[in-house]
């Protein structure tokens, strides 16, 4: 991660663990790719209803997050 602050940052919670989604600052007509970090560690594997907790959340918070910053949101691959 740069030492520049992000442009949005969200958490939510995914069975134990808490999610938390960065989009870093990217220069002008950029892409810009998410960093998403567990806590308090990257699960091995989800169940199906954990899986479903992260892709909620995980939707819920780039749409929030293109609501609130005008930024078009794309999703190129699905965990």
């Amino acid at each position: 991660m740069s030492a520049s602050a992000p442009i949005a940052t969200r958490s939510w919670k995914c069975g134990a663990w808490t999610v938390t989604l960065t989009i870093p600052q990217g220069g002008p007509g950029k892409a810009a790719m998410c960093v998403v970090e567990w806590d308090p560690s990257m699960p091995e594997r989800l169940t199906a209803d954990e899986l479903e907790q992260y892709r909620r959340g995980r939707n819920e918070a780039l749409a929030a997050i293109a609501r609130e910053t005008g930024l078009s949101i794309a999703m190129a691959a699905d965990l």
